[in-house]
């Protein structure tokens, strides 16, 4: 002190606590290799700034913007303010360092990151990761990436969850009742709202029989993964009818409010006499799936009137498999009408096989020695119906 020379010692900050040696150069006014200025992991350990150029610092000299691994991958095109998810005593919201005069805890020898707390991992907590997930996965994917895989020192799903984790649906939901990957099993934190399992079973799985299995796709978008794109998104499946739903001029409507489905092709929207067309998606005891319910018994129109009510015959007549002794459920909901008469069963005459193959307008398909004489044809296409010459 006051000699004459400019001793520079540097100290334990500059050091890291002994662990470095920087070098200041009074020739070149540069100080190198301190902690201050990059020398840690990740950091820029060459950058040597010189101490007769002041200027203002900037992120990037010291480190790069993000670091390189074991950093995680972030997205800081839209600004720093992406640092501040894990950095909040250091970098606010809108990317600007937080002075120490602030409360800031920039270079103080520490890494400050803010991680998840100990309830991340806890099942039992409100804090468990998996309440969090159901809200969306962007968030995570600014330290876990965007397919959420991980980095050095950064956890994936994977790691806990296994290969292959975002494409099995049973991970999430389903897999109790059935492994469809349907509920009846609702996400973390969504356990006391029913509409979320109703009726889900008996749907894909056809569990009562009245037809094949109907696709989740019915009634939602398809998803592969659980990374795609609006898969988990809001707070709420999204519901979106497809064509089998879907009747010609008709639109469907659900009503989570009440918990129906109005206007879909399914529960008799194209059809007359049913009592009850609007189901309420959690009424699980086969009530609303029993005949009836969804058409007359037999609709009380057209043709049906004639033939059913007026003359008596019986519904076998003309469609022996879709009755509960000879039932093939391949043959009912599936998005058209379907005339299947059979010699032996039928004792009105001998119809001939009706074959799906040969129908078409005007297509002679059959004879018969009953009902009106001998010709069967099929008039217009499955939307129009059928009928007989």
């Amino acid at each position: 002190h006051a000699n004459g020379i400019d001793d520079v010692v540097f100290g334990s900050l500059a050091t890291a606590n002994a662990t470095l040696s920087p070098v200041w150069d009074p020739t070149g006014l540069t100080c190198s290799s301190t902690y201050c200025h990059g020398n840690f992991v990740g950091g820029n350990a060459s950058n040597a700034p010189n101490w007769a150029s002041p200027k203002a610092s900037s992120c990037g000299t010291c480190h790069a913007t993000p670091p390189p691994d074991p950093h995680p991958v972030v997205d800081v095109s839209g600004g720093l303010g992406a640092c501040n998810a894990c950095h909040v005593s250091t970098v606010d919201p809108t990317g600007a360092l937080i002075p120490a005069s602030a409360g800031g805890l920039h270079l103080d020898g520490t890494v400050q990151v803010t991680g998840h707390p100990a309830s991340w991992m806890d099942q039992t907590s409100t804090g468990f990761h998996a309440y969090s997930a159901n809200q969306g996965l962007t968030p995570c994917e600014s330290c876990h990436g965007p397919t959420l895989d991980g980095s050095p020192g950064v956890y994936g799903c994977a790691q806990c969850h296994g290969a292959g984790w975002s494409t099995n649906c049973t991970m999430c939901h389903g897999g109790v009742t059935d492994t469809t990957g349907a509920p009846p099993k609702t996400t973390w934190g969504n356990g006391g709202d029913a509409v979320r399992i109703g009726a889900h079973h008996s749907h894909v799985t056809a569990a009562n029989n009245v037809s094949l299995p109907i696709a989740c796709t019915t009634c939602h978008p398809g998803h592969q993964s659980a990374l795609e794109p609006g898969h988990i998104a809001g707070t709420t499946a999204v519901v979106t009818f497809d064509a089998l739903a879907t009747p010609p001029g008709l639109t469907p409507v659900w009503s989570r409010t009440t918990a129906t489905c109005a206007t879909t092709y399914c529960h008799g929207a194209t059809l007359v006499g049913g009592t009850l067309t609007t189901p309420t998606w959690t009424t699980t005891d086969g009530s609303q799936e029993a005949c009836g319910t969804c058409h007359g018994r037999p609709p009380n129109t057209g043709r049906h009137l004639q033939h059913a009510v007026s003359y008596g015959i019986p519904c076998q007549s003309c469609h022996q498999r879709v009755l509960p002794y000879q039932y093939d459920p391949a043959l009912h909901v599936n998005g058209k009408p379907n005339l299947d008469p059979s010699p032996t069963a039928n004792s009105f005459g001998g119809f001939a096989d009706w074959n799906a193959a040969a129908r078409g307008s005007g297509t002679l398909i059959g004879t018969s020695t009953g009902c009106h004489g001998g010709i069967y044809y099929w008039k217009g296409s499955p939307a129009t119906g059928f009928g007989c010459m």
